[in-house]
């Protein structure tokens, strides 16, 4: 995050989120709206990322399948 404030690292195969260490800080109201919004935006970028790979291995999947279908005479 930019804030510095969390160490994490992401498994993706796992599904997790690692966190290595924190700082504490105390948040205002102002500083959950900003960290939620952060949140949100990875969220959405990790599904674009996540729609673009199945679209990748989908084409990869179909092209494999014609490359092994017999050619029609």
């Amino acid at each position: 995050l930019k804030t510095k404030l969390v160490r994490a690292r992401m498994d993706q195969a796992g599904r997790k989120v690692l966190i290595s260490s924190t700082m504490h800080r105390t948040f205002g109201k102002p500083q959950w709206m900003q960290l939620r919004d952060l949140l949100v935006a990875w969220k959405t970028n990790l599904s674009s990322v996540q729609d673009g790979m199945k679209s990748v291995a989908s084409a990869q999947l179909d092209l494999a399948g014609k490359a092994k279908a017999p050619l029609a005479h």
